[in-house]
C-alpha cells in the first residue's frame, strides 16, 4: 500500500473589520503627512524662487554708471554729457526755470531732472543717436515716433530741440506742481513700470543734484 502524502491546506487569516479600519486610518494619516511635507517643500521652493526674482529685480533697478563724481562729472562720453547739460540748461532758462549757479557746479532741479531723464533713457551714455523700442524711440530723451509722429528723426537726435520739447511737455503734464507725475508721463502711463522708471530718474538725480 502506497503512502499517501498529506497536504495540510492552510487558510490565510482574514483581518477583522476593526483591523481593516485601523489600517485605512494609518494609510490616510501617512498620506496626509506626505502631502503636508510635499506642500511645505513646494512652498519653500516657490518662496526661494520669488526671493531670488525680487533680489534680481531690485538689483536691476539700480542703474549702472561707470564713473560719476559730484561737481566733476566724468562719464564714458564727457563731451556728450556737457552738451546734454548745456541743452538742458538752455531749455530750463527758456521756460523761466533756474539753470546753474555762477560757478557752474550746482545744478537746479530742472537741469538735474532733464539730465537724470536723459541718463535713464540712454543708460548714462548721453548718446544723441540712441535707439530704443525697436527703432521707434530715438535720442537723449527717447522721443517715440509712434506716439509723436510730428517729431522728425533729426529733431529727436538734436539735444537742444529734444530737451526743450521734453521740458515743455512735462510742464504741460503738471511738472511745476507734480514733478513725479510729469516724469512718469514722459515714460508712459501711470503703472508699476513708470514707478520703476521714476526710481531710476531719482537715483540719477541724486548723483547730479
Amino acid at each position: 500500500m502506497k503512502n499517501k502524502k498529506r497536504y495540510n491546506k492552510t487558510y490565510k487569516k482574514q483581518p477583522t473589520k476593526r483591523q481593516r479600519n485601523q489600517k485605512t486610518k494609518q494609510l490616510l494619516i501617512a498620506s496626509l503627512l506626505c502631502l503636508t511635507f510635499a506642500g511645505s517643500l513646494y512652498s519653500a521652493i516657490i518662496t526661494n524662487k520669488l526671493s531670488t526674482i525680487l533680489q534680481q529685480t531690485e538689483t536691476s533697478q539700480q542703474p549702472a554708471i561707470s564713473i560719476l563724481m559730484i561737481h566733476d562729472i566724468s562719464l564714458n562720453s564727457p563731451d556728450s554729457f556737457r552738451l546734454a547739460h548745456e541743452a538742458s540748461a538752455q531749455a530750463c532758462a527758456k521756460h523761466g526755470l533756474a539753470t546753474t549757479t555762477p560757478d557752474g557746479l550746482s545744478l537746479s532741479d530742472c537741469v538735474a531732472d532733464l539730465l537724470a531723464i536723459a541718463a535713464t533713457e540712454t543708460g548714462a551714455s548721453f548718446n544723441f543717436y540712441a535707439i530704443g523700442d525697436s527703432g521707434y524711440s530715438v535720442g537723449l530723451f527717447q522721443i517715440n515716433s509712434y506716439y509723436h509722429p510730428q517729431i522728425t528723426t533729426a529733431q529727436r537726435q538734436d539735444p537742444f530741440f529734444s530737451a526743450d520739447w521734453t521740458l515743455a511737455r512735462m510742464i504741460n503734464n503738471g511738472y511745476l506742481t507734480n514733478r513725479d507725475l510729469a516724469v512718469k508721463k514722459h515714460n508712459g502711463g501711470i503703472n508699476w513700470r513708470t514707478a520703476q522708471y521714476l526710481e531710476k530718474v531719482n537715483y540719477y538725480k541724486s548723483l547730479f543734484n
